[in-house]
């Protein structure tokens, strides 16, 4: 359990090992056994989950690995990337912190990966049930690397994984920062679950990694363009802009290469 939150962690579960702990959780849900607020926890996740159908890699009892079931039925189905921002900026608020004082920068990569410089330290996935027209239930699925040295690349990526460890040089104790992170989350939750949705929505566009820069994008037919990454639309949608002043939303690209 953790101490140091009203609600988030107050309903513990640790497991030795799992094969994802986003799809435990999700059996909680369908079970109604799932608490507002709860940890679903382990420190060996044997087939985690990433966004894309991705797989997190996680080196057994040397990182954060969690999922957190969350009552989220005062969300319209049209305000649920606000969740997505939220929990981002409390993950990269954590990190911010622990690496504060180093040369070390930290972003938030559309749409919810926190980098350190450029290197990938976090990963979160969330998987919502839908109401008629609000959301129910947000299983919210974090991976952070504390500890980890060394990483098997288990797919192309332009962003190698990295540890706080690696720019700490010290070791991390898991149950501690499990903690610490809670308190960040409990925070950006009670600001959603207040309706700050506009404090929100600044901060994560403050965090965001390239925003503002000049970038490459695939259009629908295989073309590239050079453009900016312009903005995020009021659902969080990435919008881009060609050198002739012509907009692109995320769903009318093929791929996108940020410079």
């Amino acid at each position: 359990m953790v101490d140091k939150t009203i609600f988030v962690g107050k309903y513990f579960k640790e497991l030795e090992s799992v094969d994802s702990t986003n799809s435990f959780a999700a059996e909680l849900v369908k079970k109604n056994e799932a608490k507002h607020g709860m940890i679903v926890f382990t420190t060996h996740q044997t087939n985690g989950k990433g966004q894309r159908e991705k797989v997190w890699n996680s080196e057994p009892k040397k990182n954060l690995t969690f999922s957190l079931t969350i009552k989220t039925d005062f969300l319209l189905v049209s305000e649920q990337f606000l969740l997505s921002m939220a929990i981002s900026n409390a993950v990269w608020e954590y990190v911010s912190k622990k690496l504060e004082g180093l040369d070390a920068t930290v972003f938030i990569k559309w749409p919810n990966d926190v980098l350190i410089n450029n290197q990938k330290v976090a990963g979160i996935l969330i998987e919502n049930t839908i109401n008629t027209n609000s959301l129910g239930w947000s299983i919210v699925g974090i991976g952070i690397n504390l500890n980890q040295e060394k990483f098997e690349l288990l797919h192309p990526t332009n962003f190698k994984p990295v540890s706080i460890n690696h720019h700490l040089k010290k070791e991390l104790s898991i149950f501690s920062e499990l903690e610490l992170l809670s308190e960040y989350l409990e925070k950006w939750l009670f600001k959603l679950n207040n309706r700050e949705f506009k404090l929100i929505m600044e901060t994560y566009k403050q965090c965001l990694w390239n925003i503002g820069r000049t970038i490459k994008f695939e259009n629908k037919d295989k073309k590239l363009i050079d453009g900016l990454f312009l903005n995020i639309d009021e659902s969080g949608v990435p919008i881009f802009i060609d050198l002739n002043g012509k907009t692109y939303y995320f769903s009318e690209t093929k791929s996108v290469i940020y410079n």
